[in-house]
């Protein structure tokens, strides 16, 4: 999200959500990238020249070649929905 507050809690809801590999792949760009989670004010970009910094400086082709290769997130939602449908 672009408010970047969420980011802290991303692999505690993978693992929640049961979404194993998904987890493991953002961890691994993290931990990578010697990304702060807690700080990402590095990622805010207001124009096309920040943009193209940050995508020689971290290999999102990569990222996104392998999520495309996962199960469907969607699928891991729902089926938690389904699973905790009172808890809503």
């Amino acid at each position: 999200n672009s408010s970047r507050s969420l980011a802290p809690y991303i692999e505690e809801n993978l693992d929640i959500l049961g979404a194993t590999e998904h987890k493991i792949l953002f961890a691994e760009f993290i931990q990578n990238n010697n990304i702060d989670i807690n700080n990402l004010d590095s990622f805010i970009i207001s124009n096309v020249n920040e943009y193209e910094a940050q995508t020689k400086r971290y290999d999102f082709n990569a990222f996104d070649n392998k999520y495309i290769e996962l199960p469907n997130l969607q699928g891991y939602i729902t089926d938690y929905i389904k699973a905790n449908i009172n808890n809503f």
